[in-house]
């Protein structure tokens, strides 16, 4: 009888489920779903069907994890899979013989492929995009490079034409590092939490760092997405547990960020996220913006906040003369824009032609 797991239900008091994995020794488990254990063993990863009435439920191998180093002296610190349980991604640490640097290191499985990543933290996302409802398999990784620099990288598993946007940032010392990243899906940030308690908060489609806070002194342990109350989906985030013990909860209230980023130099990411929202108001601030490039004289923003629109809002006869406004032939120069990208005129820019 080798190493296994069992299954409890506390209300019963009985074992639902165990099953044996023979040689393999089980490095880390959790449920990815209600009826679904992820087990990460030595040599693979299973995901285990809950099968109430039966002794053992069902087994399925998803990959053989290949151990080469320097994963063969690594602790695995997570496990990842998307909605689709086609990728997969294990998180390992290694220390470094020379030094206290924790190097982190992502097994990921897509496509049939097993490949290694620099990795801390790491989750799957599905992003749809607001333009053109073109959909894509996000992989979602964080690490420390050096001192205090860190990088959110965010890799499209599903494009025609494999992209990968690379988002630095500063941690707030020098031995941190990500251990957490958790996604709000529905309107598009990542949150990404570091060992020593740093919060940082990006907007998943430009890459753009939107928020940072320090949100404990203590060192964090785990953490998960988190809604405190289901009828509120405004006020979603993460919830951590440190060290010590402490339970944290980060909530956030999106409609008071989207108002921060509106007063500060970043109105085009709350304007993208409002959209994703879909408050009612969305599409008067992105004209209220319009206006205030116009009245500065900022023709150059003004073409690409217009252009660029959430299914062609903007794409109006007001913008257009709106552009008309300007001493420098504003009209010309967007659609000088709209042609060098490729992108056909619509029937009120036709007009203007």
């Amino acid at each position: 009888m080798g190493p296994g797991l069992q299954i409890f239900d506390l209300n019963k008091g009985a074992n639902v489920n165990a099953t044996n994995l023979e040689k393999e020794v089980p490095q880390l488990w959790k449920w990815i779903d209600p009826k679904t254990v992820a087990i990460v063993t030595n040599s693979a990863v299973h995901h285990w069907q809950i099968q109430e009435g039966t002794e053992k439920g069902e087994l399925e191998k998803k990959f053989d994890r290949n151990i080469e180093p320097p994963l063969d002296k690594s602790a695995v610190i997570s496990y990842h899979t998307d909605s689709s349980r086609d990728s997969h991604i294990v998180i390992c640490y290694a220390r470094a013989e020379d030094s206290s640097d924790v190097k982190g290191y992502g097994q990921l499985f897509h496509d049939g492929k097993l490949s290694r990543v620099e990795a801390h933290a790491a989750t799957f996302y599905d992003f749809k995009s607001l333009d053109n409802d073109s959909s894509e398999k996000l992989l979602l990784t964080s690490y420390h490079t050096k001192d205090v620099d860190a990088k959110l990288v965010i890799t499209s598993l599903t494009a025609k034409r494999p992209t990968q946007r690379s988002c630095p940032y500063k941690l707030q010392q020098a031995d941190d590092w990500p251990v957490l990243i958790e996604t709000i899906d529905r309107i598009g940030i990542v949150f990404v939490i570091s060992k020593f308690g740093g919060l940082y908060m990006f907007d998943i489609e430009s890459g753009t760092l939107i928020y940072k806070q320090r949100i404990t002194t203590d060192s964090i342990f785990c953490g998960t997405k988190y809604r405190a109350d289901p009828t509120r989906k405004m006020l979603e985030g993460v919830i951590c547990v440190t060290k010590s013990g402490q339970v944290i909860q980060v909530q956030t209230d999106f409609r008071l960020l989207m108002s921060s980023l509106m007063r500060s130099n970043q109105q085009t990411v709350a304007l993208r996220i409002a959209t994703r929202m879909n408050l009612p108001n969305a599409e008067e601030l992105y004209w209220t913006h319009f206006d205030t490039l116009k009245n500065k004289k900022n023709l150059k923003e003004a073409i690409e906040l217009v252009a660029k629109s959430p299914k062609g809002i903007l794409r109006t006869k007001r913008a257009m003369e709106g552009f008309a406004s300007f001493a420098d032939d504003g009209v010309k120069q967007y659609l000088q824009y709209l042609e060098d990208r490729g992108v056909d005129f619509n029937d009120e820019e036709s007009t203007f032609y």
